[in-house]
């Protein structure tokens, strides 16, 4: 009989394995010997139960409801408490203008206002570096440029005796080639 457990695979959720799943989500630390005894079923039945495909199919779907529901709760709760807080800041302005320190005033503004996602950004800052590469166009005369172009030959590294432009071949003569 444990040579087949392995290979068993609830074949669909039964009603019972819903029962399961509710304990599971509302004892979620609690062993399989624990809850077998709880629930009236052997841990070595609920193991193999717990890891066929349809009933993790069946948890995770059951799960993520409870999730999304819990989820849900919490928003609704925290905005509700925010805008309790903002009345409450609202009243204390509107009646207590004059008694309000500015410094105090002007921070709590801030702080409405960064929350808000009008403030400075936090953190670290982006810095995008914009390189242009345009030609630069310098007046040059033609007799300056003949000069700058007779040193830079005159400066080329020479090999073994040899020119630079010797060993490249004459441009000249590869155009007339």
């Amino acid at each position: 009989m444990n040579s087949i457990a392995p290979h068993y695979q609830a074949k669909s959720v039964r009603w019972w394995h819903d029962h399961i799943i509710d304990d599971m989500l509302a004892h979620p630390f609690d062993t399989l010997a624990e809850r077998g005894k709880r629930l009236g079923y052997s841990p070595s039945w609920l193991s193999v139960l717990v890891k066929s495909d349809m009933f993790r199919a069946a948890y995770s779907a059951r799960k993520g409801e409870l999730n999304d529901q819990l989820r849900d709760s919490i928003a609704l709760k925290m905005g509700r408490v925010a805008d309790k807080h903002l009345e409450v800041l609202l009243e204390q302005i509107e009646t207590k203008r004059t008694n309000i320190p500015f410094a105090d005033l002007a921070a709590s503004t801030n702080n409405v206002l960064e929350k808000l996602g009008f403030g400075p950004p936090k953190g670290d800052r982006t810095v995008v570096n914009v390189q242009q590469n345009s030609p630069m166009i310098a007046p040059v005369s033609a007799e300056v440029l003949a000069e700058a172009r007779q040193r830079l030959r005159g400066s080329q590294l020479v090999i073994g005796g040899t020119s630079i432009d010797e060993l490249a071949g004459d441009p000249k003569e590869a155009g007339d080639a």
